[in-house]
């Protein structure tokens, strides 16, 4: 099976192995990103060999270049230098993600740029056969420096979500910040925006796709002040084949049989469950929650 090593911080660099059943490493060699001053940016196992994923920017031509190949389990690769899209910008690109869908069968990555209206993304959907099935080139209105594209999901059939954070100084020297949240999803070509939580403080929200729905699952934790906990869930649905709202609900949880959250609660240990960062948000293919 194969083994990721990353080594470094600020210029990160990457070595892959295999071990065998054992757990003895049977191999290891470095992992080299295609072009010139190019920059890893995903790795994923695609059927039995490891994809690698890469971009590299042009200065002189304002491009970026997505370039992608194949490790097999004897540390052989293929398809080297091989260019999946090359993706026209007016700035250097700040923001990058990845995503591989629940089966592996789609992958997709986006970089986004600050341009004078807002933030330029450009997303790149693919299969398992490096074959480009869809490039989105779109234009989000919000104000780039308090903007962040924080989760980003692809469905097996290449529809893609994501999620967006603006965070503001609620005064100018208070530490104390306004988080909003949005969710985006493509209807045909059009990238259709929904503000989630409007009017709640929630510091955190993930999201997963739905397979069998086609849909983005959303979930997080926002401030309940009528709450004994002060806390409560949301979460909600994007239909991905569709222009629909998205469907939220705001769930209290009840504190009846928590007391530990009480207490550390009332002696002022924790701010509650919303401080609690959130991991992953996972879909109950059994219970459909």
């Amino acid at each position: 099976f194969p083994v990721t090593i990353w080594v470094g911080f600020k210029s990160p660099k990457y070595k892959l192995g295999f071990a065998g059943s054992d757990l003895k490493l049977l191999w290891e060699k470095p992992i080299e990103p295609n072009g010139d001053n190019g920059i890893i940016r995903m790795i994923n196992q695609s059927d039995d060999n490891i994809l690698i994923l890469s971009s590299s920017w042009n200065k002189s031509k304002s491009t970026l270049t997505i370039n992608s190949y194949f490790i097999d389990d004897k540390g052989n690769s293929s398809g080297d230098g091989n260019t999946m899209s090359n993706i026209e910008f007016q700035k250097e690109p700040f923001f990058f993600g990845s995503s591989a869908s629940l089966h592996k069968e789609a992958f997709a990555i986006y970089a986004a740029a600050e341009v004078e209206s807002g933030v330029q993304i450009s997303v790149v959907v693919f299969n398992n056969e490096l074959r480009v099935l869809s490039q989105k080139n779109e234009l989000i209105r919000q104000p780039s420096r308090n903007f962040s594209v924080t989760d980003f999901a692809v469905s097996d059939s290449g529809k893609i979500s994501f999620l967006g954070l603006r965070s503001e100084k609620v005064k100018a020297l208070s530490a104390k910040r306004e988080n909003n949240w949005f969710a985006y999803h493509f209807s045909d070509d059009n990238l259709i925006e929904t503000a989630i939580g409007r009017g709640l403080e929630m510091p955190h929200l993930h999201l997963a796709i739905d397979e069998f729905r086609n849909e983005a699952v959303l979930a997080g934790f926002y401030s309940d002040k009528q709450s004994f906990v002060g806390t409560g869930i949301s979460y909600g649905r994007i239909n991905l084949s569709g222009d629909t709202a998205v469907q939220i609900k705001n769930v209290p949880i009840d504190a009846s049989q928590n007391l530990r959250l009480k207490g550390a609660r009332n002696k002022g240990e924790t701010g509650g469950l919303t401080g609690f960062p959130i991991r992953k948000t996972i879909y109950n293919i059994v219970t459909g929650k």
